[in-house]
């Protein structure tokens, strides 16, 4: 599925390239950085936190039926190939030593989530370092 799904982020990058660019020609005072005070405050870094938490806590209670791309993979028969595969990274959305129980899923959303905020901060810190200048 991983193929899927590269092929998904790509349309998925093509559409925001295009959507951004025709921002930029039609509006491009929408896209000016402003100073702002709240920008990057305590305040915006707590709700955005909670709300992760909260969606944490809710993951559970989501539908056990399969999902569209899970429906895609069984009509097309690629589904039990993934099952097959020589390894698994949080299968089912489950850390294998707790099994699927609710705090395994809440447990591997929070890992997920964890890697993504490590993966965004580690790309920011990159981006905005300054070159050395030499002398």
């Amino acid at each position: 599925m991983l193929g899927v799904h590269a092929l998904i982020g790509l349309g998925e990058t093509a559409i925001t390239v295009a959507a951004q660019a025709f921002i930029l020609r039609t509006r491009p005072d929408l896209l000016e950085a402003k100073e702002s005070p709240a920008r990057g405050s305590k305040g915006w870094i707590l709700a955005g936190g909670l709300i992760i938490l909260l969606v944490l806590f809710l993951a559970p209670l989501a539908s056990a039926n399969t999902d569209g791309l899970e429906r895609v993979a069984l009509d097309l028969g690629f589904f039990q190939r993934e099952q097959a595969a020589p390894y698994s990274l949080l299968s089912n959305y489950s850390i294998p030593f707790l099994g699927t129980t609710k705090l395994s899923t809440i447990l591997a959303g929070g890992l997920g989530v964890l890697v993504v905020v490590v993966v965004i901060v580690g790309l920011a810190w990159f981006l905005r370092r300054k070159p050395k200048v030499q002398k």
